[in-house]
């Protein structure tokens, strides 16, 4: 499984988002330990610098913390995530009611399609865009299963193969 980069923004950014919407959706749960610096750039097809950086900037705001030599975990604070998903909400929000007013929607006819897309099975709403190769509904949330589904994301959690961090790894994350 590995992310598809774009042009666009810089990959550690990417990584960041990634990260980020994985915190706030609950995949990577508060205290969930995140994958050593190496395992996840081996994983992406990325120098260890660029999750190093993307690493940092998460920090930077917040979303996840250091703790020693053991590597780096999904913050506890309640407020912190609440925040960025609010924040990203109404982002989300925003751009879609830009795209329904081009469209020539009504307020009331894009909040029915909303609903509707809200009664929607998870497995309607992952059905492939014609025009990308990604799923539509590939951050679906759903009840916690034993085995979360292979959505084709990148985790960014331990795999259950990684090791304990090596010093290699450890001069890294510092």
């Amino acid at each position: 499984m590995t992310m598809k980069f774009t042009g666009e923004r810089p990959v550690y950014l990417q990584i960041v988002d990634d990260v980020t919407l994985q915190i706030t959706s609950g995949e990577l749960p508060p205290g969930g330990r995140l994958a050593p610096v190496r395992d996840l750039a081996m994983r992406l097809g990325v120098n260890p610098n660029t999750v190093q950086r993307a690493f940092a900037e998460l920090e930077r705001r917040g979303l996840v913390g250091a703790q020693g030599t053991v590597g780096r975990f999904v913050t506890d604070d309640g407020t912190a995530r609440l925040a960025l998903r609010t924040a990203q909400a109404e982002e989300a929000a925003a751009q879609y009611a830009a795209t329904m007013k081009r469209l020539g929607y009504t307020a009331e006819e894009a909040a029915e399609a909303v609903r509707t897309a809200f009664d929607r099975p998870c497995d309607d709403i992952d059905a492939h865009d014609a025009d990308d190769d990604e799923p539509v509904g590939a951050n679906c949330v759903r009840p916690q299963e034993e085995e979360p589904p292979d959505n084709g994301r990148t985790q960014f959690a331990p795999t259950q193969d990684t090791q304990s961090p090596t010093e290699e790894d450890e001069e890294c994350e510092s």
